[in-house]
């Protein structure tokens, strides 16, 4: 997976921090920072660019409904 391998190089786009952090809350049960904290110092570029990265997210989850 590619946000795997950004994330061992240090370079995370905000959609790895994201997923990192809620993937992290549900395997150990504990709280995830909230994701609306990635959105802080992010350029209208880099918004744009997530929110590209989190609709490619949400169409490849399978109870995406995809109709």
């Amino acid at each position: 997976m590619r946000a795997r391998q950004r994330l061992r190089e240090g370079r995370e786009k905000p959609s790895d921090v994201v997923a990192k952090d809620l993937h992290l809350a549900a395997e150990f049960d504990m709280e995830a920072q909230e994701p609306y904290t990635v959105f802080a110092g992010l350029t209208l570029a880099e918004m744009r660019e997530l929110h590209e990265d989190i609709l490619l997210w949400q169409v490849g989850r399978p109870d995406h409904d995809r109709t």
